[in-house]
C-alpha cells in the first residue's frame, strides 16, 4: 500500500504541474480489485500475411497487432490499437495488409512498426475490397466510397453522397468496377455505380432503382439481383460495366423473389429463387435467358430455404456448392450441386425420415479429405459430432460427448495429412485439441488436462503448424502452436506479463445521487456495487452468488426509483432481479424454468418494467407485482416492444405458439388489459415509432415497407394510414407528427407528415427529379432540414413551420453531409475531393455560409457544445480539433493532431471525450468549444494511456472508468460542477448569477434527447422550453432562504410528463443538486434544504461539506414526488355569466388561446386569509400567477388546443407553492367551467387532456 500511495502522490504532483491543468482533477473512487493475477493475452483473430501471420491480441490494457512466423523469436508486437479482436476485418493486397476495426478506423501495415499507418480514423464499415489491377483498396465510411493505395495521401473519395448504408460490395467487370453501397441486414439497398476507380469516372445506372445482392463477377460480366423502375418485383440483371450493357434478364414469370446470394461455379451463378410458380428452388444462370435453368423440383413447400437472415447459407468448396435443403421426404439434409441437374443431389440422409441432421453449409464444418467428406452433424441419437461421408455411406468418426450433448462445435482445420479441431468432452473434461485422419481409430486427443481450454475458432495454419488460442492455469489465454502431436504442442509466447487485476466496472447507471455498476473485486466475483463518490461510500450492494463465483450481473436498467437486472445463481439459474440500492432491497423477482435474457426485449415505463420471456411480463419491483400478461399459447415475437407516448400502453408483436399468425398487441400493464389490436388486420409489425400522442406501426415486407398504422393503444384509436406495397424509406418522430419519406407512382421522392389529431398525410416536399433521393436531417426550433440529391446536384432545404412551406437554402454539385443542429441552426459538411468545408445555416439562404473552408474530407468526431448548442466541436481525419461558432461564422483551432477521439459524456454544454496525443497518451479531455475551455486530465502521466469510457452523471459528481498502471481498470469520479457549462442551455439565477440551472429531457425509448432552452423571467425565476418557444415545459425558482435555515431553496413546476433531469449548480461553493422526473409523471417540488450557504466558510469548510453531507438515500427526494392529491371536478352545469363576451384581461385573470379561456386562481393561507393570484402572461397559451410579490412566481398554467388529437382543449398546471389554492378556467365560447383544487401541503402538478 505504501508503494501505491507514493505513486499516487507522484501522479497528483505531475498532474498539478502539467502544461494543461484543471481546477479539480479526477479522483480514484476506490481500487475495488486489489489482487494480483495472471492476465490473458487473448489471441482472438489470425490473418495470413505473406509468409507470416498478423495476430490481434486483446491484452489487459489494449488490443495489439502482433506479427509471427510461428517461432518464439519471430513473434513480436507491431503497434497498439484501439480495437477489439472480434471487430477486425483484413484484406491483403500489394504486399500490404489492410485492416479495419469498429473502434479504430482503417489501417495498413507492411509488417513493421514504421510501416503501420492509420489511413482513416472514421468508422469504416463492412466489406473491404482490394483490386489488384488498380492496386487500390475500396471501402465505405460516412456516406463515401473511398480508395486507398496504403498511404494517407493516397486515400481519397471515389463516390460521395451515398449516406445511410453500412457496407460496400465491389466486383471487377472487365476494365471497370461494379460498386454497390448497401445495408442488406436493414433492408436498405443502394444503387449500382459503374466506375473506373475515379470520382469523375463513376456513374449510376438511371434505369435501376436499387440493387439487392452483391454483384457476382464472371470476368467480362457480372450478375446481380436488382429492382428497376418498371417492375414491382426484383429481377436478375447482367452488366458488362457499361450503362447500355446493364440490363435485366427477361425471364418467364413476373413475381420473382431471390432467397440466397449468387454463388459462382463453373462460370455460372447458382442461387435459390422463387419464380412465383414453382416455389423456392435451386437455379443456375450464365447471364442469358436461355442459360437460366431450374436445377431442382422439391416437393416441400419450404424447399431449400433454411434462411440465415434473409439469405440461404451456401458454400463453395472446390467445384461444388453445398447447401441445406428439405426435399419433402428427408427433412433438412446436406445437398451439393455442380451447376447441372444431374450433379445436384443429396449428399446423405444422416437423420432418416423427416427429421433434420443440422448440417451447416459452412467451410469450417465441411472439409474434403481424400475421397471422404468430413462434416459436423447430428443424428437422432446424438448431438453434433464428427462424421465421414463416402460413397453414400456415413461413418461416425468421434463421439466425444456421448448422449445428446455436442462434441464437435468448433471449426475443422486441415493440417498436413490430418484434420485438427477442438472437441468438447463434457463438463468434467472440458475442451481438448483433437487430431483425426478420417477413421475412428485414427482420431485421438492432442492435448491433455494441462490445457484447461482450447478453441479452433481462434486458429490458423502457418506452414506445417497450427497456431491456436489455449488457456492453462499458469498463463491464462495465450498463443499456442502444434504440429498435430502432443509432444509438438507448446506455448508459443506469453503475450502479457503479470499485472494488477482490474475490477472492470460495467453498466454504470445513475440512481438518485449514487452510481451503480457491476464489478469484480477478486473475492466475490462480478456483483452489484454502488458508489457515492468516495472510497467509503463505494460498496458491494449484495453478494448474490456467495463466494468467489460471480452472479453474471447483466445490463442495469432504471425504472422509477429501482434498478432491474439479470443475475445468475447456481440454485436458480438466470433470473430477473431488482434493487433499491440496499442489500435487503435487492431481490429475485422471477423463477423461470429456462434461462432469462434481459437483452432480448425490455422497456421501462414509469415505475414499471415490461419485459419478454416468451410471454410478456411486467414488474413493479415486487415479487407479487411481477406478472405474466399474455395468455397461454402466445409469446412476444422478436424484439419489438414500445411504449405509447403517454406511457399508458405498451405495444408489442404477439404470435400464437402454433405460428398461425402474429399481430400487434397492446397492454396497460394488467392481464385483462392485454389483448391484440384489430386481430387479423395487422400482421407481423416490424417497427414502432412514437410521435406526438400516437404510435405508428410499420409492417415491413421482405423488400419494402408495405403498411403504416396509427394507434393510441386501443381498438377504436387504431387506424390504417397507408396500405399496399408502398416503400417507406425513412420514419422520423417529431413533436409535430411523424415524418416519412416515400415514393409516388412516377418515382419522385415525397417528404410527408402525419398530422397530429387528424392523422391526415400532408406532403411537405416533392422532388422534381424522379432520381432525386431525400435524406432527412435534424430539426431545430421551427426548421426541419433535409437534402434532395440526384446524380448532378445536392440541394439543402428547410421546411419552415412558421411559413408552412419548404424553401431551398443551397444548391451544389458536391454532396452535403448534415451533422448536427442546435440553438443556432444546422452544421453540415461539403466534401471537395480530399478536402471538405464546414457550413452553417440559420434556416435562411442568406444565413447559409462557410465556417471552416478547409478540412480533411472525413470527419472523425463532432458534438454540439456551448450556448444552446450553438457551437460545434469537430475533428477530421488529421486529428485537429476545432471549435466552430456557426451563427457568427467563426472558428478556432483548439488542439492539433489528436487521435482516436471517442465521446465519453455530454453534460452541461460541455463535451467529455477520450483522445490520444504524443504528450499525454489516450486520456480524458473536456471542451466547451473554446480554447480556454479545452483541457486534458492526464491520469496516466506522460504517454501512457488511461482509456477513459462510460461517463455517467449522478448527484454532484461525474463518474467514468479509466485504467492506470497503479490500479488497473477502476471507477473514477470528479465534481460535475467543474465541467458544467454556464452557457445558453443553462439559466442563470440569483444575485450575481450565482446559480446555473439546466434541464435535460429524453423521449420514450431514449434515442431522442436534448437540453431545454432557458428563458429568464426575474432575478430568481425562469422557465425552459423543449421543442418550440411557445410551449413552456418547466419553470424553476431559486430563493435565498439563508435567514430562515441557512440554505438556498429550489422550487420547480413541470408541465411535461417526459423524463427530464434538473441540475442546479452553485457557482460559488461548487455544490450541485439534481432532480430526476421519470417518464409519465407530472412533477412539482419544493426543496428548502437544497443548497447550504458555504460561500463564507473558506476552502476547508467547502471540503468538509462535500465530504460529509450524504447524498439522498431516496432515489427520488421527497421534493419531487408526484402531487397525487390534486383534485378536479367538471362543473358541467355551471356557466360563465357572459359567454359571448370573450375573455377580458385583468390583473387577476389570464386570457389564453386567443382570448377564449379565462384563467383565475385563489390562494388561501393556513391562518384563513385568502386572495386572488396576480396574472402574468408568457405566451399565447401559457402564463403564471404571483401571490405576494411580483418577482415570486407561484403557479404556472398552460392551455393547449388538442382538438386534432382527441377533440378537446388540454389544461396543464404546476405550482411552485404548497398553499391551498383553487384554479378556475372558463371557456368563454361555451361557458363551460373547470375547477381544480390543491390541498395545503401538496405541490400541484397535473395534465387534463379532456378538460374542454
Amino acid at each position: 500500500m505504501m508503494r501505491r500511495t507514493i505513486r499516487f502522490l507522484l501522479l497528483a504532483l505531475i498532474l498539478l504541474t502539467a502544461e494543461v491543468t484543471l481546477q479539480a482533477e479526477p479522483l480514484l473512487v476506490r481500487d475495488v480489485n486489489q489482487t494480483i493475477a495472471v492476465q490473458d493475452g487473448s489471441p482472438r483473430s489470425f490473418h495470413r500475411f505473406g509468409d507470416h501471420l498478423a495476430v490481434f491480441v486483446a491484452g489487459p490494457r489494449e488490443t495489439q497487432l502482433w506479427r509471427t512466423d510461428g517461432t518464439a523469436e519471430g513473434t513480436y508486437p507491431i503497434v497498439p490499437l484501439p480495437a477489439t479482436p472480434s471487430g477486425v476485418e483484413t484484406v491483403e493486397g500489394g504486399g500490404k495488409l489492410f485492416f479495419r476495426s469498429r473502434q479504430g478506423g482503417l489501417w495498413c501495415t507492411d509488417g513493421t512498426v514504421e510501416g503501420t499507418v492509420l489511413l482513416s480514423s472514421s468508422n469504416v464499415e463492412d466489406h473491404l475490397f482490394y483490386d489488384g489491377q488498380l492496386g487500390l483498396l475500396f471501402f465505405y465510411t460516412f456516406g463515401q466510397v473511398r480508395s486507398s493505395d496504403g498511404t494517407r495521401e493516397g486515400t481519397r473519395v471515389v463516390i460521395d453522397g451515398v449516406r445511410g448504408y453500412d457496407q460496400v460490395d465491389v466486383a471487377r467487370v472487365g476494365d471497370r468496377l461494379a460498386i454497390v453501397p448497401n445495408s442488406f441486414n436493414r433492408g436498405r439497398f443502394g444503387q449500382l455505380w459503374l466506375s473506373d476507380g475515379s470520382t469523375e469516372g463513376s456513374v449510376t445506372v438511371p434505369s435501376l432503382w436499387h440493387v439487392r445482392s452483391p454483384p457476382l463477377s464472371f470476368g467480362s460480366k457480372a450478375l446481380f439481383v436488382g429492382a428497376g423502375f418498371t417492375s414491382l418485383y426484383p429481377q436478375l440483371w447482367r452488366t458488362d460495366g457499361t450503362l447500355e450493357g446493364t440490363v435485366p434478364l427477361a425471364l418467364p414469370g413476373d413475381k420473382w423473389s431471390f432467397l440466397s446470394p449468387l454463388v459462382e461455379i463453373g462460370g455460372k451463378a447458382v442461387f435459390v429463387a422463387d419464380d412465383g410458380v414453382h416455389g423456392p428452388e435451386l437455379w443456375r444462370s450464365d447471364g442469358t435467358v436461355a442459360g437460366t435453368k431450374r436445377l431442382t423440383a422439391f416437393t416441400s413447400e419450404l424447399g431449400p430455404v433454411e434462411l440465415q437472415g434473409y439469405w440461404l447459407e451456401m458454400t463453395r468448396i472446390g467445384d461444388l456448392v453445398y447447401f441445406a435443403a428439405d426435399d419433402g421426404i428427408s427433412g433438412f439434409e446436406l445437398w451439393r450441386t455442380d451447376g447441372t441437374v444431374d450433379g445436384t443431389r443429396q449428399v446423405f440422409d444422416l437423420c432418416p425420415g423427416p427429421c433434420d441432421s443440422g448440417f451447416r453449409a459452412d467451410p469450417d464444418f465441411i472439409v474434403p479429405f481424400g475421397e471422404r467428406l468430413i462434416v459436423s452433424a447430428n443424428d437422432l441419437m446424438r448431438g453434433r459430432e464428427v462424421w465421414a461421408i463416402e460413397d453414400g455411406e456415413a461413418t461416425l468418426i468421434a463421439d466425444t460427448c456421448p448422449g445428446e450433448c455436442s462434441g464437435a462445435l468448433a471449426p475443422f482445420r486441415r493440417l498436413g495429412d490430418a484434420i485438427v479441431y477442438s472437441a468438447f468432452f463434457g463438463l468434467d473434461e472440458g475442451y481438448k485439441l483433437m487430431r483425426l485422419d478420417g477413421t475412428p481409430e485414427g482420431t485421438t486427443p492432442i492435448t491433455d488436462g494441462s490445457l484447461l481450454e482450447v478453441t479452433t475458432y481462434s486458429s490458423i495454419v502457418l506452414g506445417d503448424r497450427l497456431l491456436f488460442a489455449g488457456r492453462d492455469a499458469l498463463y491464462g489465454w495465450e498463443l499456442w502452436s502444434t504440429d498435430g502431436t502432443s509432444e509438438g504442442t507448446a506455448l508459443l509466447r506469453n503475450l502479457t506479463p503479470e499485472t494488477n487485476v482490474s475490477a472492470n466496472p460495467h453498466d454504470l447507471v445513475a440512481l438518485g445521487e449514487a452510481v451503480f455498476f457491476s464489478a469484480d473485486d477478486g473475492v466475490h466475483g462480478r456483483e452489484l456495487w454502488r458508489s457515492g463518490g468516495g472510497s467509503a461510500t463505494t460498496t458491494m450492494v449484495r453478494d448474490i452468488e456467495p463466494g468467489e463465483d460471480d452472479s453474471s450481473i447483466g445490463p442495469l436498467l432504471r425504472a422509477g426509483d429501482r434498478l432491474y437486472f439479470e443475475a445468475q445463481t447456481a440454485a436458480d439459474g438466470t433470473q430477473l432481479w431488482t434493487s433499491d440500492g440496499s442489500a435487503s432491497g435487492t431481490l429475485r423477482l422471477t423463477a423461470f424454468d429456462s434461462a432469462f435474457d434481459l437483452y432480448r426485449s425490455v422497456i421501462p415505463v414509469g415505475e414499471r418494467l415490461f419485459f419478454a420471456h416468451a410471454a410478456l411480463w411486467v414488474s413493479d419491483g415486487t415479487v407479487e407485482g411481477t406478472l405474466r400478461l399474455t395468455p397461454d399459447g402466445t409469446h412476444v415475437k422478436g424484439r419489438l416492444l414500445s411504449s405509447t407516448p403517454g406511457g399508458d400502453h405498451v405495444l408489442f408483436a404477439g404470435e400464437f405458439e402454433d405460428h398461425s399468425h402474429s399481430s400487434l398487441w397492446s397492454t396497460d400493464g394488467t392481464v385483462e388489459g392485454t389483448r391484440p389490436l384489430l386481430e387479423g388486420m395487422i400482421h407481423e409489425p416490424t417497427e414502432i415509432v412514437a410521435a406526438g400522442d400516437r404510435s405508428y406501426v410499420v409492417r415491413r415486407s421482405r423488400f419494402s415497407h408495405s403498411e403504416l398504422w396509427s394507434t393510441d393503444g386501443t381498438d377504436e384509436g387504431t387506424v390504417q394510414l397507408l396500405a399496399g406495397d408502398i416503400p417507406l424509406e425513412q420514419l422520423t418522430a417529431t413533436d409535430r407528427g411523424l415524418l416519412l419519406v416515400t415514393t409516388d407512382a412516377l418515382g419522385s421522392d415525397l417528404l410527408m407528415r402525419v398530422e397530429p389529431g387528424t392523422e391526415a398525410l400532408t406532403t411537405l416536399y416533392r422532388s422534381s427529379d424522379y432520381q432525386a433521393g431525400i435524406e432527412l436531417g435534424p430539426i431545430t426550433g421551427d426548421h426541419l432540414y433535409f437534402t434532395a440529391t440526384n446524380s448532378q446536384t445536392t440541394e439543402l432545404w428547410t421546411f419552415d413551420e412558421n411559413a408552412r412551406q419548404a424553401r431551398e437554402l443551397l444548391r451544389l454539385s458536391a454532396p452535403i453531409e448534415m451533422l448536427d443542429a442546435g440553438g443556432g441552426g444546422l452544421y453540415f459538411i461539403v466534401p471537395d475531393g480530399d478536402a471538405a468545408a464546414l457550413w452553417h445555416s440559420d434556416g435562411s439562404p442568406e444565413g447559409t455560409r462557410v465556417v471552416i473552408d478547409s478540412l480533411p474530407s472525413s470527419i472523425a468526431f463532432h458534438q454540439l457544445v456551448g450556448d444552446e448548442g450553438q457551437r460545434l466541436l469537430i475533428a477530421a481525419d488529421d486529428g485537429d480539433l476545432w471549435g466552430a461558432d456557426g451563427p457568427t461564422g467563426t472558428a478556432e483551432l483548439l488542439v492539433p493532431a489528436l487521435d482516436r477521439i471517442k465521446p465519453v459524456q455530454e453534460v452541461g454544454g460541455v463535451a467529455l471525450f477520450s483522445a490520444c496525443d504524443d504528450a499525454h497518451g489516450c486520456e480524458l479531455w473536456r471542451s466547451d468549444g473554446t480554447a480556454e475551455g479545452t483541457r486534458v486530465y492526464d491520469l496516466e502521466p506522460g504517454s501512457g494511456d488511461s482509456r477513459p469510457s462510460a461517463g455517467v452523471l449522478a448527484g454532484e459528481r461525474l463518474y467514468f472508468v479509466a485504467t492506470t498502471t497503479a490500479y488497473g481498470r477502476e471507477l473514477w469520479s470528479m465534481p460535475a460542477g467543474d465541467v458544467l457549462s454556464t452557457g445558453g442551455t443553462s439559466l442563470a439565477l440569483g444575485e450575481g448569477d450565482r446559480f446555473t440551472v439546466r434541464v435535460d429531457w429524453r423521449k420514450p425509448g431514449g434515442e431522442e434527447r436534448g437540453a431545454g432552452t432557458p428563458v429568464g423571467l426575474t432575478a430568481d425565476t425562469g422557465y425552459f422550453w423543449f421543442f418550440r418557444p411557445s410551449n413552456v415545459e418547466v419553470m424553476i425558482k431559486v430563493l435565498d432562504g439563508r435567514r430562515s435555515n441557512g440554505h438556498f431553496w429550489v422550487f420547480f413546476a413541470g408541465l411535461s410528463n417526459l423524463e427530464y433531469t434538473i441540475t442546479v449548480v452553485d457557482r460559488v461553493s461548487g455544490a450541485i443538486r439534481s432532480y430526476h422526473n421519470p417518464a409519465g409523471r407530472f412533477a412539482s417540488a419544493g426543496d428548502v434544504t437544497a443548497l447550504p450557504d458555504l460561500a463564507h466558510q473558506g476552502a476547508a469548510g467547502r471540503r468538509r461539506w462535500r465530504r460529509t453531507i450524504p447524498p439522498h438515500r431516496d432515489a427520488n427526494p421527497p421534493a419531487i414526488r408526484e402531487s397525487a392529491r390534486v383534485s378536479h371536478r367538471d362543473e358541467t352545469g355551471e356557466r360563465a355569466p357572459s359567454a359571448a363576451a370573450g375573455c377580458s384581461p385583468s390583473p387577476t385573470a389570464l386570457c389564453l388561446q386567443d382570448g377564449r379561456f379565462r384563467v383565475e386562481v385563489e390562494w388561501r393561507r393556513p391562518d384563513g386569509t385568502a386572495g386572488p393570484g396576480e396574472a402574468m402572461p408568457l405566451t399565447a397559451d401559457t402564463g403564471y400567477f404571483w401571490f405576494f410579490r411580483p418577482g415570486n412566481a407561484e403557479l404556472l398554467v398552460k392551455v393547449l388546443d388538442g382538438r386534432r388529437s382527441n377533440g378537446h382543449f388540454w389544461v396543464f398546471f404546476a405550482g411552485l407553492t404548497n398553499l391551498d389554492l383553487t384554479l378556475t378556467i372558463t371557456d368563454t365560447a361555451t361557458g363551460a367551467v373547470r375547477r381544480y383544487h390543491n390541498p395545503r401541503g401538496s405541490f400541484p402538478s397535473a395534465g387534463d387532456t379532456t378538460a374542454f
